[in-house]
């Protein structure tokens, strides 16, 4: 006889909610891809526009007019520096280390610094005849670290400088009667401030705009 016995029923079994891998693969790529972009935008930001080497940063020089009009003051209160000159010897050394070619190096040394069996050279008259001697320039950023470049040009030879608060010193020839020039290459923003020693003392030369040139007469 068959069985007429109820049978249970078979319950269906729970679904179990699959994890979302792909909504989460999804959401994570988007975040990367903000976080990426942002970056990229944040660097063109602060490096864009950015020349001669410099590193642009966030700061900027902030100078009030009365402070620009102050440094331009004491500048041109004082009409020739003394950069410190240097002797027979410091003078081949820091002849050798100028990134020139071995042949303008000889020139410019037996023009400075003749040797005592030279006999093409005639003697250097005194520096303040027109004699020229191998000096010293101290120079550094004196407000913000921001960027500035400055080029230094003296009797045919030059050198660009980024600037910063570190004091950096360089060596060139100069003539009393010709004066060194400086020129802005690049503002990183509110003006180029360079400080240089002068006379024994720290000077600020003028607030200075890309392109623009300032003499230095030498005592």
């Amino acid at each position: 006889m068959p069985d007429n016995r109820p049978q249970p029923e078979l319950q269906p079994e729970p679904q179990r909610e699959k994890p979302r891998k792909s909504s989460l693969s999804l959401a994570l790529i988007t975040a990367a891809l903000i976080i990426g972009l942002g970056g990229w935008g944040l660097t063109q930001l602060f490096d864009g526009g950015n020349s001669g080497g410099a590193v642009a940063t966030a700061t900027a020089d902030n100078l009030t007019q009365a402070e620009k009009d102050a440094r331009a003051q004491q500048f041109s209160a004082v009409p020739r520096y003394t950069l410190r000159r240097l002797d027979a010897n410091e003078a081949r050394s820091a002849i050798q280390n100028l990134p020139l070619p071995d042949d303008q190096k000889t020139a410019l040394a037996q023009n400075i610094v003749p040797t005592a069996d030279s006999q093409t050279q005639a003697a250097q008259p005194a520096w303040d005849k027109g004699g020229q001697q191998m000096v010293e320039l101290v120079l550094w950023d004196n407000v913000a670290e921001d960027g500035d470049v400055v080029q230094v040009s003296s009797l045919g030879y030059s050198q660009t400088i980024p600037i910063t608060h570190a004091q950096q010193t360089m060596y060139f020839p100069a003539q009393y009667d010709v004066p060194v020039t400086i020129t802005g290459i690049h503002d990183g923003g509110g003006g180029i401030t360079l400080g240089f020693t002068g006379s024994g003392q720290p000077v600020s030369l003028p607030v200075m705009a890309e392109g623009q040139v300032i003499s230095l007469y030498l005592q």
